[in-house]
């Protein structure tokens, strides 16, 4: 019921996906997949214990970033729309589109450079 509520919600804006928040309104995931986010070369992803998916692909993301060496583990947290606010790139995921850079958010541009590189290392590690 929740995946078609946040559906209905999309269908109804002019926007690609939304960002799918908790009652804390920390974010959990996005309409069709899992979220990550870069700020300063520091990969981060929602906490998923009380709302959201765990993935198959963020479960990938998140085991095989520790093989990248040009990446940290991923920080999984618990933060607020500011955080996508303020990063540097965004992607999205799940195992049928894989990885997703997002050009821009809330009108802010975001640069696609970095997640076009991570899509190489990945793919690399499949």
């Amino acid at each position: 019921l929740e995946q078609v509520l946040i559906r209905k919600e999309l269908d109804e804006k002019p926007e690609d996906d939304i960002v799918v928040y908790n009652l804390n309104s920390h974010i959990v995931e996005v309409s069709a997949g899992n979220i990550f986010w870069l700020i300063a070369g520091k990969l981060y992803t929602p906490e998923l214990s009380n709302a959201g998916v765990d993935g198959l692909m963020r479960q990938f993301v998140i085991e095989k970033a520790s093989r990248i060496p040009s990446i940290e583990p991923v920080n999984v947290v618990s933060n607020k729309q500011e955080s996508l606010a303020k990063a540097d790139s965004i992607f999205v995921c799940n195992s049928v589109m894989g990885i997703v850079p997002i050009k821009s958010y809330n009108g802010n541009s975001k640069s696609i450079a970095p997640i076009i590189e991570l899509q190489s290392l990945f793919e690399s590690l499949l």
